[in-house]
């Protein structure tokens, strides 16, 4: 009996101890990878290589030690500049952790606009077009992705239309532009064109020298006016600087103008 006993106190050692082995062995898979990473926010410009952000982050196992299996998933939903990063790291049993910071591009300036022609029109003209371009530095050409909402403009009678321009990244950043379209009765005695046509300048700065944009003009330099009088330099949005020749406002000798758009990175 006793002998009965002792091997069934055995057994159940055996039993126990095999329960805790395959335990153990079944932890150690399903134990994710733990990261590690020196840093709370990244501070980075957009063309930083992922090489430079793995620097300060680590990832090990208990079953596989160092994992150099490390990825980064970017989101490029930015607010004032910052977004979010996430690393994962991955074991050889494809066990998965993730981690996520706070990442702040210091030179993401958003979507930019950017205008081939003045927006000026003469009554009944045929080739009425505006076209704009638009560049992001995550998403690259964007000029597809740009509309212009003008809810009155017409062609067909004399006047300045209320107009904006509006893009987004792939990510969702925008930016939006309100301008003016222009039409006269018959072109203009006079042309001014300018290097651009839209500009961006930073909040705070002193304002450009507007004269030195203009490209080429059948017309005395001396004798072109500009009229910076709506623009706030201390204020964002967008504004429009007029060109100007003669002495009747509403019916110019010669006309054109830039629209400046101020903002914090410009």
């Amino acid at each position: 009996m006793k002998i009965f006993r002792w091997i069934v106190a055995v057994l159940a050692v055996v039993v126990t101890l095999l329960r805790i082995g395959l335990y153990l062995t079944l932890s150690d898979i399903d134990v994710a990878p733990e990261i590690k990473c020196e840093k709370e926010i990244f501070e980075v410009t957009c063309d930083t290589k992922d090489e430079e952000l793995l620097k300060y982050v680590t990832a090990t196992d208990a079953q596989d030690g160092e994992i150099d299996n490390i990825a980064i998933e970017r989101m490029y939903f930015l607010t004032d500049n910052k977004s979010k990063i996430t690393f994962v790291a991955i074991d050889s049993d494809k066990n998965i952790t993730k981690l996520t910071k706070d990442i702040i591009y210091t030179d993401y300036i958003g979507p930019r606009i950017y205008a081939k022609t003045s927006g000026i029109f003469y009554l009944n003209d045929r080739t009425c077009r505006f076209p704009l371009t638009a560049e992001d530095q995550f998403s690259g050409d964007i000029s597809s992705r740009v509309k212009i909402i003008s809810n009155n403009f017409s062609n067909r009678q004399i006047g300045s239309y209320k107009a904006q321009a509006k893009v987004s990244n792939y990510y969702g950043t925008t930016l939006d532009i309100n301008f003016r379209l222009y039409v006269f009765p018959e072109p203009l005695k006079y042309t001014i064109e300018l290097k651009d046509y839209i500009i961006y300048v930073k909040k705070g700065d002193k304002k450009p020298d507007f004269k030195s944009y203009i490209k080429n003009t059948t017309a005395n330099k001396n004798n072109i006016k500009i009229d910076d009088s709506a623009l706030d330099m201390n204020k964002d949005g967008s504004y429009e600087v007029l060109y100007r020749v003669g002495n009747d406002d509403n019916s110019p000798d010669g006309f054109s103008r830039i629209i400046v758009v101020v903002g914090d990175n410009r």
